[in-house]
């Protein structure tokens, strides 16, 4: 009867050691599950990172070449305004003659 005892309370044992070993199985698969899941997310997070510098950089040339752009309407206006200038006063010189 004791022997019946103590195969009995060896096949608990070797459950309760089987039960802990696929436990820590368990928790290291959950433990490699999270690092795959934040190493997905790093990469995501780095995907999406450089089409945001890719995006700045677009932007960027497209300011340069506003600002290009605005300096060279700014001198055209510029010269416009002069050459209105130089019109309205040979107008006016024209017509101080015509008056006189």
């Amino acid at each position: 009867d004791q022997a019946a005892v103590e195969e009995s309370l060896r096949q608990q044992i070797q459950c309760l050691e089987k039960r802990i070993a696929e436990k820590d199985a368990a928790a290291e698969m959950q433990q490699e599950l999270k690092a795959q899941a934040s190493n997905e997310e790093m990469k995501r997070l780095k995907r999406t990172n450089k089409k945001l510098l890719q995006r700045q950089q677009i932007i960027e040339k497209e300011l340069v070449t506003c600002a290009k752009g605005n300096d060279s309407l700014r001198g055209r206006i510029l010269t416009m305004a002069s050459e209105a200038s130089s019109k309205e006063q040979t107008l006016t010189a024209a017509l101080s003659q015509l008056k006189s």
